[in-house]
């Protein structure tokens, strides 16, 4: 993998698949959550915790995945 092929995702270093994975899977689940915090009339703070907690989550789970994975 040549350097140009890495990115850095919430302090890792990860290949540009990977970083598409994890737009592609968790930026819909994170405006699902970030829309039902807004209509339940959380708080800024409140909605901005639920959707940085589900990108971590997803980051970690993806990355875990990636490093574990058969390599083709």
């Amino acid at each position: 993998m040549e350097s140009k092929d890495l990115v850095v995702i919430n302090g890792q270093l990860c290949s540009k698949d990977v970083a598409l994975l994890i737009i592609e899977k968790v930026l819909p689940t994170v405006l699902l959550v970030v829309a039902e915090k807004v209509k339940d009339r959380r708080t800024n703070d409140e909605v901005k915790e639920a959707a940085t907690t589900v990108v971590e989550a997803a980051i970690s789970a993806i990355s875990l995945k990636s490093l574990v994975a058969p390599k083709s």
